[in-house]
């Protein structure tokens, strides 16, 4: 699994002295009738059960993506956001139907 991060995503992950990174499937009730909405949550502690994430490395950061997502090509990391509000999301994953 190839990662990378952006150099925002650099400055992010240096100013908050992350050294690892989870990006999780999340199922969300809707409470209508399409029933879960699922998305990509990007975490910071290390997984308690490792063997149901794809790993890599990147820049000294580990990197674990959940098994049940689709990878689709290069991992990337990015920010969004400004100041308090920025948070990172992850490019070249995919969630399952």
């Amino acid at each position: 699994m190839d990662v990378r991060l952006s150099p925002g995503a650099k400055k992010y992950i240096e100013k908050h002295a992350i050294q690892c990174l989870v990006l999780t499937l999340v199922e969300l009730e809707t409470g209508c009738t399409l029933g879960v909405a699922k998305d990509v949550e990007v975490r910071f502690e290390y997984p308690h059960k490792p063997a149901q994430f794809l790993w890599g490395k990147t820049d000294g950061v580990e990197v674990f993506v959940d098994r049940r997502l689709k990878v689709t090509g290069t991992v990337v990391i990015k920010k969004q956001g400004i100041g308090r509000l920025s948070c990172l999301f992850a490019d070249g994953v995919g969630v399952p139907i």
